[in-house]
């Protein structure tokens, strides 16, 4: 049987318009390093966030989570290592640098551009060394009112084939063929574990798996979005509601979960029109995001609780009889002689992290004014504003797991913080076409500041209703005991930078393109005299498909492009 397969032709994308910073430009006449990734593409993979989506459609960046945990972020590189200390691209929302695109619900995503080489990204100069990602929201379109719903639930499942800790014969084996190749006496587990030891050998029990006990079995995740916009000839808008939630399948009994709300609203107003084009416009971009975070510890070798698990002896039992946690006076009365140090690392979790949360509450906005007085003159101002709130609290018990694992007073830790910054963009934009010479030129102008809050956390022990989380407050916990009691405030990091940047990029019949970006950037982290920099690029190209001696190829070759580009970007 024979199956004929032909592929469609996609040229148009070639016409696609794609966000270089401070505008837009068709794709075909970008000479620097970009990608585009699109709503559809985002939303074909089914994503968890932004970030999730571009591991898969974004070439030339590495965006690996930090863990497996529910809500972690990311760490991404754009073409490898930029410099030294932090490798971070600069995020911008809307036209609103220095926002987080891990709170945005990919359903609000309309498009994201990365800026990946000198040239292209050095329009944002001072913070640009590490590559620039541009995030475009979905704005209403012309047309009835439209309302669509996108919603998923679906079940995760660890693959853990791979790992195959030994049981407790196995790990009794290894333990005394290496003291016997050593020289030195193996164990006497019959008196060491004499319960255990008893179990093992006539099979009623083959030890503890740790990652078997640890892992939540058909852990769930679910999406909805709603979406709601329309608009006419004078006003558009979009309004968007997210609500997400993920199980890790990792963790139990601590049970790490995940959950996001996002809530977005985009709409422009056309005040002043003539003969169909917008003299003057205003509108906004607000987007919130409310998340609340639980789960085990991660990070480092040693508080890493799925290590712990990985590391522990499958000797010991996970619960005792009674179907409770396995803890000391169990080790007692097991009759264990045995290493002092092993705890149960299941209730290290609960104790530790099973009784507390990590939420958080984000509000972007970014307003905007366009004035165009002729045709082909354009001047907007736009002025962002960003709030954060973050709020932590935690409890953990009176627990003895071990001789050297426990803790004889129970504990509370509550901390607050918010921080805010506002940018404000002036930008001047001319586009004009003599005969096949195309100019578009800018001029801008910026200013942001950022710095405006602080934090305060209190950590105190022996709570007025011990084993309580919910009434785990400072406030039931209110004596102030130099060996219990800490207490930490601290304003946010402050800082502020001015700007001035232009770009002229010229074609001549969209077919030799030039691009020319200078930017001048005065920053507060260096000293008076010395705060400004200055980021030049230049970018050219040739699309040699539109010369009259590649007229034979265009049965095979739609089109070429050769583009070299030069840069400075600063960190």
């Amino acid at each position: 049987r024979t199956t004929n397969i032909t592929l469609e032709e996609e040229s148009e994308m070639l016409n696609d318009v794609v966000v270089v910073g401070y505008g837009t430009q068709q794709k075909k006449l970008v000479t620097g390093a970009t990608t585009h990734v699109t709503s559809e593409n985002i939303e074909a993979v089914n994503a968890v966030d932004a970030f999730g989506a571009l591991q898969s459609l974004a070439s030339g960046m590495n965006i690996v989570m930090s863990s497996g945990q529910p809500g972690e972020g990311y760490k991404v590189t754009i073409r490898g290592m930029g410099t030294a200390g932090s490798n971070t691209p600069l995020y911008v929302v809307d036209g609103v640098p220095g926002a987080n695109i891990e709170d945005l619900s990919p359903n609000d995503i309309e498009s994201i551009d990365i800026l990946k080489d000198a040239a292209s990204s050095a329009i944002y100069g001072a913070r640009a060394s590490n590559g620039v990602i541009l995030v475009t929201t979905k704005k209403g379109k012309v047309g009835r009112l439209q309302v669509s719903f996108d919603g998923y639930i679906g079940w995760q499942n660890p693959n853990t084939n791979d790992v195959t800790p030994l049981n407790a014969k196995q790990y009794m084996e290894i333990n005394d063929l290496a003291y016997t190749i050593q020289g030195v006496a193996t164990y006497d587990w019959a008196t060491l574990i004499p319960k255990q030891y008893a179990q093992i050998m006539n099979g009623t029990w083959n030890g503890t798996n740790w990652l078997e006990e640890t892992t939540i079995d058909n852990a769930p995740m679910h999406n909805a979005s709603l979406t709601i916009s329309g608009g006419n000839d004078q006003s558009r808008f979009a309004l968007g509601f997210t609500k997400y939630h993920q199980t890790g399948t990792l963790g139990a009994p601590a049970d790490p979960k995940f959950d996001r709300y996002t809530v977005r609203m985009n709409s422009d107003y056309s005040l002043i029109k003539n003969k169909g084009r917008d003299i003057l416009k205003i509108g906004e971009n607000i987007t919130f995001s409310a998340t609340d975070k639980r789960g085990v510890s991660v990070g480092g070798i040693y508080g890493n609780s799925i290590r712990n698990l990985l590391a522990m002896s499958p000797l010991l039992p996970a619960y005792n009889d009674n179907g409770e946690l396995y803890e000391y006076a169990d080790i007692l009365a097991d009759g264990w002689d045995f290493s002092a140090e092993m705890a149960n690392p299941l209730a290290q979790m609960k104790y530790n992290n099973g009784n507390g949360y990590n939420k958080g509450w984000r509000l972007q906005t970014n307003f905007f004014l366009e004035f165009s007085p002729i045709k082909d003159l354009t001047w907007r101002t736009s002025a962002g504003w960003l709030y954060r709130h973050r709020e932590s609290r935690s409890y953990t018990p009176v627990y003895e797991l071990s001789a050297k694992s426990s803790n004889p007073n129970d504990d509370i830790s509550q901390s607050q913080s918010y921080s805010i910054r506002w940018s404000l963009e002036n930008t001047l934009n001319w586009k004009k076409s003599f005969g096949l010479h195309n100019i578009d030129a800018l001029l801008g102008q910026s200013v942001e500041k950022w710095g405006y809050g602080n934090g305060v956390s209190v950590t105190n022990s022996n709570s007025l209703f011990p084993g309580s989380f919910d009434h785990a407050y400072i406030a039931n916990a209110n004596v102030v005991d130099p060996a219990y009691t800490s207490i930490g405030g601290s304003p946010e990091s402050q800082g502020s930078l001015a700007s001035f940047f232009g770009r002229v990029n010229y074609n001549y019949n969209e077919t030799y393109l030039l691009s020319l970006v200078l930017r001048a950037d005065g920053s507060s982290n260096f000293a008076r005299g010395k705060r400004w920099g200055y980021f030049p690029s230049v970018s050219a190209g040739w699309v040699m498909t539109n010369e009259s001696f590649m007229e034979s190829t265009k049965s095979w070759l739609d089109f070429l492009k050769i583009r070299a580009s030069w840069g400075q970007n600063g960190n």
